[in-house]
Formats: structure tokens, sequence, C-alpha cells
């Protein structure tokens, strides 16, 4: 055989290149034997239900747009309306398929029935019916023949313009595409443009058009008829309400359909790998081959799987949607390589094919000239072949120090140590995981910003909209349920902003701090301050030298009050205090941070934990956070204090304990290892992590709960691939992987906004980092996190994850640290003390103080541009975070002026508070276990570090948390993982880890209890020759 095929699917690392033979073994009849026979059952109830619920969610977001966008104010209402025209065309694009499978019969068994509905749906949808139905058959029966195909057919190199070889630049092709995708489709209807050469003018509006034949002329009547009748329906809604509104309401979704339906059918089209055929070459099988399935994400089922099921339907056009993708995957293993799919970001792809398939000439080579393929306009072939080969540089790593392994639905012992040096390096961990879930695609990404932000919208109306009309005790129960709420999908919001500072919310940086900045600001922390502050404790994790946080106590420096808090009471003082006070003094005064020689926090540009390049984006996030508390100061006046504390402040408040929460629980463990100086390295701290399950959590958060130890391990994979990743490389790490399934809790949802505000952080978000950090920037300040300070001491943390010396947070104190209030609270009722304190205080103080984190020569807060936290670089986008925070202070005060701080606080206040309080747990789980070592300067390098994390298990409060909690691992691994990947990609790379791989099952609450009551300290093994690699201790 000559030319064949060639095939790309970046989910099994194919070559694009890869050709398969021209007459494929099998035929049409084999394909049919292979599919279900109730495949080809055509059900009018199942397809009428499609309808209608198309029609009723259209109608819901009818209803949604012309009742409540007129009353939002004006810049709301500018980001309201594309929104509600995204969801229109979507969903109204899903409506014109189902037309379109009535055109091929698969819509009932009687065609009659088909005809009318398709006939209804596609003249709403500014479409002739029978006219594109019978073009479109003859589409299906001479599929890529250059002859007579009715679309999509190329110019062969002879028959490109000069003009398309001005356009081939990226000014040219952005301007190719929009006119592409907005003219195109009715450019077509008008002048069959790309379509087949007719003797003379050939349109699809006129009877006796050359493409019909006389017996399909009267239908071509009736569908100018049909769309006369759409046409005077609009002349009567512009007549009662009016052009704009019917522009705005029906006018720019119809022109969404036909973009849309434009996209897909290009893109089904046009590949590097399909070829096209004159007629000495072609025939049907040939041609119906020649197409390739997209992968369109979630709009996959908004569009009844028309997008990736292409294959099979020009194979078989009558199978109905709701069996396709059942008949496809039935035929692929006949079909072999023969079956394309290209599973590229839809918007790289479209790029990418109009910047490569310019026209189409036969291989010189090839004895099959009837048989051509694209080509570029300049530059050759094999520069192409030499970009995709490019050899991937791989570098391997010695380790020292260990981490033990806990994962209780194994009955893994929790105090098991692993070796210190891990047998696999940071190169065979990226290997083992899909190449797709390194990809960070702006429109996932901001799909989850998008979606936990109509959630919390949801929350929020619901809330403000019946709790005030319900009688006293049940409005007394509404309100924790509200906060609750909130603050988990908030705390989501966060999380994508803590992705953006990674770089894993798009592939541009300044997207992604952007989004992340907004986020983070909105949820009151300083994004670019943490996000520097942050990056050290990932490039130093469990050093008790360099890690930025949760550094743990020796024994020696436990204090008295400590012990007196160490029993139940006490210990629920600790977690309330650290909960809700944490991160507010880790951010304040650096608390529980590194050490630096002088007062550090993140608010300071000038702090210790900032370097030069940093401080201006520091001053950035205290800006962000003086916006928000601008907002905030406008919302009390025009609602109240009151109003603005129930809707917003507790909310936040809930997002700062929720992050406390969570990355306390990554890395406060018994199983988790520190290492001081002669230790740390950074695949030991990394490798000092543990996942948790939050449960439901875990979705709502992104699965930054159970993805940590991937998170520190490789921190730019975003959370929507974070599982995905974890998965793949729990294998290699073995009983290097620690994950805790202990139940965290089992209620909260607004903690998933800051997850994705802390996935922005990582440009896990999107593509584009501006987009990621803009998201993050909003999720975070909305959430009162100041996202470009978080985020860039979040990216020390995961710079220095686990490192005594440079972790950004969690640093534990080493015995002779350890003082006396310490031993004082070392009992159960300092141990409540402390875990409150702890879940509720401590992310604000983490903010304001640093507290927790890296020691500074001076004082370090994520709100001060120059903080020491920050470089000169970072300042500025710090600032930009501070106002963040400020606006939303000023929308709050306008809430409370309008609604009374009553209301504030309980709508949003103590959903915030929840979130923080969500976040200090998974955190401090994630980074706080028996098994975590830390590592000082002697021992500490980014690997250990890195894998000095465990996964949790937080239940079902996994998927809120957006899947943080169990793939927290992963997320010190490779940071930019989005977390709609993390959960596979945390499997990908468990066979890598093998034992280096954490997790701890054991409920949250008791898993909680058990650290705050065991990690108290940290101090090397007496016996050990490793003097750096620190362990937790117990008072006792």
């Amino acid at each position: 055989m000559g030319a064949g095929g060639r095939m790309l699917d970046s989910s099994e690392g194919k070559d694009i290149l890869n050709r398969v033979p021209v007459d494929p073994p099998f035929t049409l009849s084999d394909l049919k034997k292979a599919i279900p026979a109730h495949c080809f059952e055509r059900s009018l109830i199942r397809s009428s239900y499609y309808v209608v619920h198309d029609l009723i969610v259209a109608y819901v977001f009818y209803f949604l747009a012309n009742t409540y966008i007129p009353l939002l104010p004006t810049p709301l209402a500018f980001l309201a309306w594309p929104i509600y025209w995204f969801c229109q065309a979507s969903i109204c694009t899903g409506l014109w398929v189902i037309g379109h499978e009535c055109g091929h019969h698969a819509f009932s068994e009687q065609q009659w029935i088909g005809d009318i509905v398709g006939f209804i749906l596609h003249s709403a949808l500014f479409t002739p019916y029978f006219s594109w139905k019978y073009s479109h058959r003859n589409h299906h029966a001479n599929t890529n023949s250059l002859d007579n195909d009715e679309v999509y057919i190329p110019k062969r190199k002879s028959k490109v313009r000069n003009y398309s070889k001005l356009l081939n630049n990226p000014p040219g092709r952005v301007f190719t595409l929009v006119f592409r995708l907005t003219l195109g489709f009715p450019l077509y209807l008008l002048t069959n443009i790309s379509g087949k050469k007719y003797g003379r003018f050939a349109n699809h509006f006129d009877p006796m058009s050359p493409i019909f034949t006389e017996r399909e002329r009267i239908q071509v009547l009736i569908s100018d008829l049909g769309l006369l009748a759409v046409f005077y329906a609009i002349k009567l809604a512009v007549a009662a309400k009016g052009a704009a509104w019917v522009i705005c309401m029906y006018g720019i979704p119809v022109v969404g359909v036909h973009v849309f339906f434009v996209l897909i059918t290009y893109l089904h089209h046009t590949h590097l790998s399909l070829p096209h055929y004159d007629s000495t070459e072609w025939n049907w099988i040939r041609g119906a081959l020649s197409t390739i399935d997209r992968d369109f994400g979630f709009l996959n089922r908004v569009f009844h799987d028309v997008t990736h099921t292409h294959v099979l339907h020009h194979l078989i056009s009558y199978i109905p949607h709701y069996h396709a993708k059942e008949a496809r995957d039935a035929i692929k293993p006949v079909l072999g390589e023969y079956y394309k799919i290209d599973r590229t970001p839809i918007f790289k792809a479209m790029w990418r094919e109009a910047k490569e398939c310019i026209y189409i000439e036969p291989d010189q080579d090839s004895e099959h000239k009837g048989t051509y393929w694209y080509h570029k306009v300049s530059l050759p072939q094999f520069i192409t072949l030499c970009v995709l080969v490019l050899p991937t540089i791989c570098r391997s790593r010695n380790m020292g120090a260990g981490g033990r392994m806990l994962d209780s639905s194994e009955g893994e012992n929790i105090l098991k140590r692993v070796p210190v040096d891990p047998p696999f390096s940071l190169s065979d961990l990226k290997k083992a995981i899909p190449a797709h879930c390194f990809e960070r695609s702006l429109i996932r990404s901001s799909y989850y910003v998008v979606h936990d932000l109509i959630v919390a919208y949801v929350f929020y109306f619901l809330a403000n909209t019946y709790i005030p009309l319900l009688p006293a005790p049940l409005a007394y129960l509404a309100w924790p349920i509200y906060w609750f709420c909130q603050a988990s999908i908030c705390t989501g919001l966060w999380v994508i902003g803590h992705e953006c500072g990674h770089h894993a919310f798009s592939e541009y940086q300044w997207v992604d701090d952007t989004v992340g900045f907004i986020l983070h600001s909105a949820l009151f922390t300083p994004y670019f301050s943490w996000k520097y502050s942050h990056r050290n404790h990932h490039a130093n994790t469990n050093s008790l030298d360099n890690d930025e946080v949760y550094i743990p106590k020796r024994k020696s420096k436990v204090r008295n009050y400590s012990k007196l808090l160490n029993n139940p009471p006490g210990r629920v003082f600790t977690l309330v205090f650290r909960l809700t006070l944490g991160f507010p003094l880790y951010l304040l005064t650096n608390i529980s941070g590194k050490k630096y020689g002088r007062f550090a926090n993140h608010f300071d540009p000038m702090s210790p934990i900032f370097t030069e390049r940093e401080r201006i984006q520091v001053l950035i996030s205290d800006l962000g956070l003086l916006a928000v508390f601008y907002a905030i100061k406008l919302a009390v006046a025009a609602k109240g204090a009151a109003w603005v504390i129930c809707m917003y402040g507790i909310p936040v408040v809930g997002v700062h304990v929720f992050f406390v929460l969570i990355t306390y629980l990554h890395h406060t463990h018994l199983s988790l290892p520190h290492y001081d100086s002669t230790e740390w390295n950074w695949i030991r701290g990394a490798l000092s992590t543990i996942d948790r399950d939050f449960g439901f959590l875990n979705r709502v958060f992104h699965d930054v709960t159970h993805t940590h130890v991937l998170h520190h391990l490789i921190s730019y994979i975003p959370h929507y691939h974070a599982k995905e990743a974890r998965d793949a490389i729990k294998p290699v790490l073995g009983e290097y992987y620690k994950i805790d399934r202990t139940p965290i809790f089992k209620a909260i949802i607004c903690t998933g906004l800051w997850v994705i505000g802390h996935e922005c952080g990582h440009h896990a978000f999107s593509e584009y980092q501006w987009v990621d950090d803009t998201v993050g920037f909003i999720l975070h300040s909305a959430l009162f996190t100041p996202y470009f300070s978080w985020k860039y001491s979040h990216r020390n943390h995961h710079a220095n994850t686990n490192s005594l010396d440079n972790d950004e947070v969690y640093i534990p104190k080493r015995k002779s640290k350890v003082r006396n209030y310490s031993k004082l609270l070392n009992n159960p009722p300092g141990r409540v003390f402390t875990l409150v304190f702890r879940l509720t205080l401590g992310f604000p103080l983490y903010l304001l103080t640093n507290i927790s984190g890296k020691k500074y020569g001076r004082f370090a807060n994520h709100f001060d541009p120059m903080s020491p936290i920050f470089t000169e670089r970072e300042r500025i986008q710090v600032l930009v975070s501070d106002l963040g925070l400020l606006a939303v202070f000023y929308a709050i005060k306008l809430a409370v002026a309008a609604k009374g701080a009553a209301w504030v606080i309980c709508m949003y206040g103590i959903p915030v508070v929840g979130v923080h309080v969500f976040f200090v747990l998974i955190t401090y789980l994630h980074h706080t276990h028996l098994s975590l070592p830390h590592y000082d300067s002697t021992e500490w390098n980014w690997i250990r570090g890195a894998l000095s994390t465990i996964d949790r298990d937080f239940g079902f409060l996994n998927r809120v948390f957006h899947d943080v909690t169990h793939t927290h691992v992963l997320h010190h691994l490779i940071s930019y993982i989005p977390h709609y990947h993390a959960k596979e990609a945390r499997d990908a790379i468990k066979p890598v880890l093998g034992e280096h791989y954490k997790i701890d099952r054991t409920p949250i609450f008791k898993a909680m209890w058990r650290e705050a009551k065991e990690c108290i300290y940290i101090e090397p093994d007496e016996d050990s020759e490793h003097k750096g690699t620190y362990w937790y201790h117990k008072v006792l």
C-alpha cells in the first residue's frame, strides 16, 4: 500500500504521521455486525425527551437572562450577557444536532415525524432544513472526494491564491478564523462557498439550484417558507420588545449556533492525517474513514456526542446519538488504526489546523497519485517532523531520607517507613503521566470558574431571597447551611486561584496571574504574596530550614502551653484557633513558616519572604485586597454590616478555614518526615506530604485535597487532570504515596471556588496564565485571599516543600523550639482550642504574619508588597491582590449598607470563614503526618520535599473540593495539572512513585485530632545517619 490515513490520539501517544493502508481489511457489514442490535433502534419517546430537555434548559437560560440581567449593574451585565450567549448557543447547538439527526432518519422510525421536528428546529435556528438535508446527504455519499463532495473541499497548491499566502501569519489566521466561524455558514448557504463546483451559480435557497433534483425542489421551497415564518416572528418580536432585546436574547445565540456548527464540522474534516481523493482513487469506504473525532470536553454531552462519534456517524449515519458512543466503542476494535481521534484542546487544534492545513498535494514518492494530503504554505514538512519528535530531556536525582505511608483502606501501618532515597526520579513520574494531563485548557479551566461562580450565585440568591422569609428557628438552621455551602464552593475558587499561581490555569502566565489575583483578592488572599511564598514551600517542602509553612516544632521548642492544650478541650481550642486565625496570622506574621532574620509577612513588599523581583507584585496583591476592602465598604454602606458579614464575610472566613484545614492535613501526619539541612533534598520534601479524602468536597475543592502528593511533585498539572495524573504515578510511587482517607467532614461546598483560584495560581486553569490569574484573582479576592501574594508564597511552598529552612508554610517546630504553652495545650481541651484556633484564625494569621511559614529576617505578610516573601517582580502583583481585597471590602460595605451586617455575615462572611477553615484543614492534613519527613538544608532537595506530602480522603468532599484533597502528592510534584485531570495523573504516577506515594484514608476528624495529638515537634531519629531528616514526635 501507499497512502493512507494519519492518526493522532494524544492520550495514546501515537505519531501524528502514522499512515494506515489505503484499503481497510474490513467491510461495512463487518462493522454493523460488531454493533449491538439495540443500537440501531430509534425510540421516538427517547429522542423526544432530548428535545424537551434542551428546550427546557434553553427556556431557563432565557428566563434568567430576561429577568435578572437587566437588574444587574453595568459592569456585571457586560459579564452576564456573554455568559448567557455562550450557554444559550451551546444548548441550541444541541437542538440543531437533533435536527441534523432528523435529516438522517435517526430520530424515530417514521421519517415524516423526523422531518417535522427537524424542519421546526432548523427553521428556528436559521437553517433551511430540507435544502441542507439534501446537500448534506450528498456530502455523506461523497466524503473527501475532490470531485463530488459537497463541503470542505480543500484547494490544491496551484489554486492557492496570493491573499492566502498573505494571511498565513498570526494576525491573518485570526482574521481567517473569525471570518470562517461567523460568516462561513451563511456564505455556504448563499453561495455554496467551499462546496462542489457546479456549472452555474448554486445556493441552498433556490429550488432550481443545481444542488437539488426535481423531486427535492418542492421541499426546498418549504424550507424557504419556514425561514420566512421565522423572519415574520422576529418582526413581531422587534415591534413588541425592540431590536436590541431580540438581538441579545435570540440573534447572538443563533449566530453562536452557526459558529459552533462550523467549528465542529471544520475540525472533523480538517487534519494533517486526513487524505482526500480524486476520482482515480476515491471509493465510499475510503472517504467515510477519512474523518476524525474531536474531544470538546463537557460540550460533548451538550452537543449530544456528535463531536466524538463522527467517524461512526460517517459509516452508519442513522444510529441515534444516544446509542452512538456504545456503537463507536463496539466498532473501534474492528477499525483498529483506522479509527482516528485527536484530543488536542479545541482552540489549540483550531489554530493548528488553520496554520498547517493550507493546501493539498499527493506525496511525491507515492504510487497513489490520486491521494492528496494537507501541507503548509511555507515550512517544509521535515521541520514539523523534527518538532514532533523533539526528544524529552530527563534528569535524575539521588535521594537521601525517606517517607512513611498510611492508607487505611489498604491496611498500611501508619508508621511504616520507606527508604530515604526513592528508586525513581521526577522524570520517571512525568513519563508515567499521560501527555494530555500536562495540557492546560483555558476553556476547561474557565468552565470550572464559571461553574463555581454560578453555584455560588445560586447559594447567594437562595439565601438572600428565602432565608429572611423563614421563621427564626429555621433561619438559625439555614444560615449555617448557607455558610457551609458557600464556603465550600468558594474554596474551590480559591483552589483555582492557587492553581493560577502554579501556572496550571492556562498556557499564559499573565492570564493565570490575572485570574488568580482576582480570585484570591476576593477571598482575602494576597495573590502574588502567597504565590511566591507558596512557591518557596513547594521548593522546600518539609525542610525544617527553608520550608515556608507548617514547620513543626522540635521537642525542645514545644512550649508549656502546648502541653496544657494536649487534651481534648485544648485540641478543640487549638483547632478552632488554627482554622479561623491560622491563615490571617500566617499572612500577617508568617506564623508556622520559615524563620527569617527579621519580621516577615505577606503584605510587606520588603518582607524577607520575597525577592527584589517579586516586591512590586506583592504591592499589587495589597492593592487588590484594598480594592476588596473598598468594595466591602460600599456594600456595608448599601446593605449594612450584618448583611455583608452573613453573605460574604463568614463564607470567606470559611474559605480560609478550609484552606488551613486542607493544607494542615496535607502536611501534618505521623507518617510525614521533616528534614534539616543535612538531610533534605527536593524529592524527599515533595514526597513528605499526604493526600486526604474530603469525600464529596474533593470535587468541590477541585481535587486539591486528594492529589496533594502529586501537586508537590508536579505542581503545574491542572486540577482536572490531577486525579488521572495521581493515579498514573501511584504505581511508581508505591509506598511513597501517602493518603489518609480518614473522613474530614461530611458537609461543605464553597471551598471549591477557592480551590479553582488555587489552581489558577498553579497555571492549571487554562493554557493562558493571564486568564488563570484573572480567574484566580477574582475567586481568591472574593474569598478574602490575596491571590498574587498567596500565589507566590504558595509557589515557594511548592518549590521548598518540607524544607525546614525554606518552606513557606507548615514548618513544624523542633523539640528545642516547642514552647511551654504547647505542652500545656497537649491535652484534650488544649487540642480542641488549638484546632479551633488553627482552623479559624490560621489562614488570616498566616496571611497577616506569615505564621507557621518561613522565617525571614524581618516581618513578612502577604499583603505588604515589600514583604520579604516576594521578589521585586512580584510586588506590583501583590499590590493588585491587595486592591482585589479592597474591592471585595468595598462590595461588602455596599452590601452591608443595602442589606445589613447580619445579612452579609450570614450570606457571605461565615461561608468565607468556612472556606478558610477547609483550606487550613486540607493543607494541614496534607503536610502533617507521622510519615512525612522534614529536611534541613543539609538533606533537603526538591524531589524529597515534593514527596513529603500525603493525600487525604475527605469522602464526598473530595469531589466538592475538586479532588485537591486526595491528589496532593501529585500536586506537589506537578502543580499545573488541572484538577479535572488530577486523579488520572495521580493514578498514572503511582506505579512510578511506588512506596513514595502516601495516602491516609483515616476519617478526617479522627485524622485531624490524631495529628494535633501526635505531631507536636520534630526531631531526627537518634540512631539514624540522616541527622538532617526530622520526623514528628509526641510531647510524651
